[in-house]
């Protein structure tokens, strides 16, 4: 165990590579970690940030305010554009929450893409002018487009953006002292 521990250490020396922490876990009473990058109190997590937005839907459940089988025509009415493809108005919470919803992968990724080259600033309307890929609910495609939609379906039923919300339902309950959300420009959490 210590040998992989030191091999792994002089090659992350050597090499530069950006790497925080090594453990190497024989059993549950032996388990090495190396140390190499100080963590700073606030990390990019990418994805991981898509517990959270799942967490939210969840607080949202819990409070009687949101059901996963309601659909985006019940969620957003009026709001979803008069030539948007019907199909979005009958993608459910679930459908969102499972990748299933009928967006591309890796649509609208902003590790991927600058969010001003989208070309609107209005990333609720964009998602709602896309052709689905596939009959909602009969495929599945990962895409970070259904975890920005449910960033919105929160910060509608919760009255305020997701983030904010988060803050004073789980942040400050469990003492997280920092944390950010790269938003939309319209200042929705992505």
């Amino acid at each position: 165990m210590e040998k992989l521990l030191d091999a792994v250490s002089d090659c992350v020396r050597e090499s530069g590579v950006n790497l925080i922490r090594f453990t190497v876990m024989e059993d549950p009473d032996h388990i090495s970690t190396a140390e190499f990058v100080r963590v700073c109190r606030c990390l990019d997590l990418y994805s991981v940030a898509k517990v959270f937005t799942v967490t939210a839907v969840g607080l949202l459940w819990d409070d009687g305010k949101l059901g996963t089988e309601e659909t985006l025509g019940e969620i957003f009415g009026n709001d979803i554009p008069a030539d948007a493809d019907p199909a979005w108005r009958n993608v459910t919470v679930d459908q969102l929450l499972l990748h299933r919803a009928g967006y591309p992968n890796g649509y609208l990724d902003i590790d991927a893409r600058s969010l001003y080259t989208f070309g609107t600033h209005d990333f609720l309307n964009y998602l709602f002018r896309t052709k689905p890929i596939y009959t909602p609910g009969e495929g599945s495609s990962y895409s970070d487009a259904a975890f920005y939609m449910l960033s919105r379906i929160v910060s509608r039923r919760a009255g305020e953006p997701m983030d904010n919300f988060l803050w004073h339902r789980l942040f400050l309950p469990l003492n997280v002292s920092e944390a950010a959300w790269s938003k939309c420009p319209m200042g929705y959490p992505m």
